[in-house]
């Protein structure tokens, strides 16, 4: 496979008991990251963690990408977002159960420029359209242009730049968006 191939890959939502290798998959991105450049500010202990991925697979909210056995990537969607969420002024005014959170994105290195980053987009779009989402929502660093050209083009739209309250760990502000569905 060539750099830059797009390739398919199998997205499903997993249970507790299927986290085998999390932490060494969320260790190995992170050492990528902080060997290239830390778009995101994941940090090694602090986000994302297996707590993290346990919590939101107990609610049937931790989704993985899988292709040849392998485990390529992984997201949280649920109807949670942290407090900072409420400061802005959303498109759509719409009760916590109508609103899909994407959070913690996260593609191996070893299958990063493969597409997979849209095709977890288009996957959390339908799963949240088939939910009865009206929205969904997202936090990204400020900074974080990879990851903003990816939602961009997925047809989010910007609405605010907020603290979450990661100041301590030396995450001051982050960028909110929305895609109305």
């Amino acid at each position: 496979m060539t750099k830059g191939e797009k390739m398919e890959f199998t997205i499903r939502v997993v249970s507790e008991d299927q986290l085998d290798g999390i932490d060494d998959f969320y260790n190995e991105i992170i050492d990528y990251l902080t060997q290239t450049r830390n778009y995101p500010g994941w940090q090694k202990g602090i986000h994302p963690t297996r707590a993290e991925a346990v919590e939101a697979a107990r609610e049937g909210a931790f989704y993985v990408a899988e292709a040849g056995g392998d485990l390529c990537g992984t997201m949280i969607m649920n109807h949670t977002a942290e407090a900072g969420f409420a400061e802005a002024h959303w498109q759509v005014d719409a009760p916590t159960d109508k609103v899909c959170v994407i959070h913690s994105l996260a593609v191996h290195p070893a299958y990063m420029r493969k597409g997979l980053g849209r095709q977890f987009v288009a996957y959390a779009l339908d799963t949240a359209k088939k939910q009865g989402a009206k929205e969904v929502r997202l936090s990204i660093l400020k900074g974080n242009t990879p990851a903003v050209r990816l939602y961009e083009t997925s047809g989010f739209f910007y609405v605010a730049t907020v603290s979450l309250g990661y100041e301590e760990i030396g995450l001051p502000w982050f960028d909110l968006y929305e895609k109305t569905l």
